[in-house]
């Protein structure tokens, strides 16, 4: 790397080493301690009322939605008397709202239609819920936001046990069986003691790395100290939303981006990581090098975490502003492959630090036989330029070479239908 880039990197705070495992993990688990103790704090620390069960059950039918903010799926989760689970059957629909305007009834008629050949029959409802709820002391879940992109007129403010069992009442179903709301990292965590049903291990984390970024992992009830009436000496699975956590030091690059996006000073941890912003801070950062002489100008409206990934991966694509720019300046090569290396060894970074600060919040066990299992989903975690490759050896020398604490990483399929049917048995509700 040539001394012109390094100084570009070094006066602009990107290079990775203003990363400090210890005192970035200090400053980590300070926020996570205040989020436990308080509401509306930097990491939010949103208990779930979900536990991971002491056993898989078996011979147990669960009847799974998953409501994400394009498609809707409702599946039939059996679990035999080895209990291993298997999908007998999906639907999927377009949830309403997507293309007009629609009423709050919609969507929970839409969900009771396609489950009203199975709901009579199931023992359990686990329904994944991808968008912030929070959990009332009735038990009952209620909608704080719900997708831009979805128009539904009522759904922010209702109550989804609520509204669900009343839908199932239109069509002429009674459904006695427990409910219980979950979002996608859960669901993923949850992977891990379906995977391993009666192995030992120390502890589970659960992580999403797509457009979004998202932590959840297993705390004790006696250190969730903003809940009361929480059972002594029992668990229950703590969804993190430590994307919003501003104790990371942040670049030049990030402030500019930050001030431009749709929620200024929120999120900034994700802003660093995440597949939804690579791209946009690619951008900046060229634009900034373009300034100082160090390259020609990127002529680009848009430059997509996508192009980034294809370009860094030399695949060939026509409509790719970063190939066609070194097509027409190839001297300028190296210097965008180096800075965007940068920009994706310090995300890389960033997770490893959140990952490692929350085993340690666990605290995990040395032993051999009893592994930290990381159940890891997303397309960011596999799809980007030796991402994966970079956290995981993060990982490993932080968790085992420096404290001698043994993981296990698993990439789970249909994470948010199975998931949802393990933590149906786990609900603390």
């Amino acid at each position: 790397m040539s001394q012109n880039i390094q100084e570009f990197l070094k006066t602009r705070g990107l290079s990775p080493d203003n990363y400090n495992f210890e005192a970035d993990i200090d400053r980590f688990h300070a926020a996570m301690e205040e989020g436990l103790s308080k509401e509306h704090a930097d990491v939010d620390m949103l208990p779930t009322f979900v536990g991971v069960p002491d056993e898989i059950k078996p011979d147990c039918k669960v009847l799974v939605i998953d409501l994400g903010g394009t498609n809707l799926r409702v599946g039939w989760v059996a679990f035999d008397g080895e209990r291993k689970a298997e999908i007998l059957g999906v639907k999927k629909q377009k949830v309403p709202g997507t293309s007009s305007s629609v009423k709050k009834e919609a969507v929970f008629d839409l969900i009771a239609e396609l489950s009203a050949e199975w709901v009579s029959e199931c023992e359990f409802v686990g329904f994944c819920f991808s968008f912030p709820f929070e959990i009332l002391d009735n038990g009952d879940s209620k909608v704080l936001f719900f997708g831009k992109e979805l128009d539904v007129d009522g759904m922010v403010g209702c109550l989804l046990n609520e509204n669900m069992r009343a839908a199932w009442s239109r069509i002429g179903v009674e459904v006695d069986a427990p409910i219980t709301i979950l979002n996608d990292t859960v669901s993923t965590l949850l992977m891990g003691k379906l995977r391993y049903p009666s192995r030992r291990v120390s502890s589970y984390i659960g992580f999403i790395l797509g457009t979004g970024m998202n932590i959840s992992y297993v705390e004790a009830h006696e250190n969730i100290t903003k809940k009361s009436n929480l059972t002594s000496g029992a668990s229950q699975i703590i969804n993190t939303e430590c994307g919003d956590f501003s104790g990371f030091a942040l670049s030049e690059i990030d402030e500019v981006y930050d001030k431009s996006s749709r929620n200024p000073g929120r999120y900034y941890a994700e802003k660093m990581v995440s597949g939804a912003y690579i791209g946009a801070l690619t951008q900046i950062a060229l634009g900034m090098l373009s300034k100082q002489g160090l390259c020609k100008t990127v002529e680009a409206e848009k430059i997509s975490t996508k192009h980034v990934n294809d370009f860094m991966l030399d695949l060939p694509d026509a409509n790719n502003p970063l190939s066609i720019h070194c097509g027409e300046h190839p001297e300028d090569r190296k210097t965008l492959f180096e800075v965007i290396d940068v920009i994706l060894e310090r995300a890389a970074k960033v997770v490893a630090i959140l990952l490692v600060g929350t085993v340690l919040k666990t605290p995990p066990s040395n032993s051999l036989e009893a592994p930290v299992v990381f159940s890891i989903d997303g397309s960011s975690y596999g799809g980007d330029y030796f991402y994966r490759e970079r956290i995981e050896a993060y990982l490993f020398e932080e968790l085992t070479r420096k404290r001698d604490i043994r993981f296990q990483i698993i990439r789970p399929e249909n994470a948010s239908l199975l998931g949802a049917s393990v933590a149906a048995m786990g609900s603390l509700l």
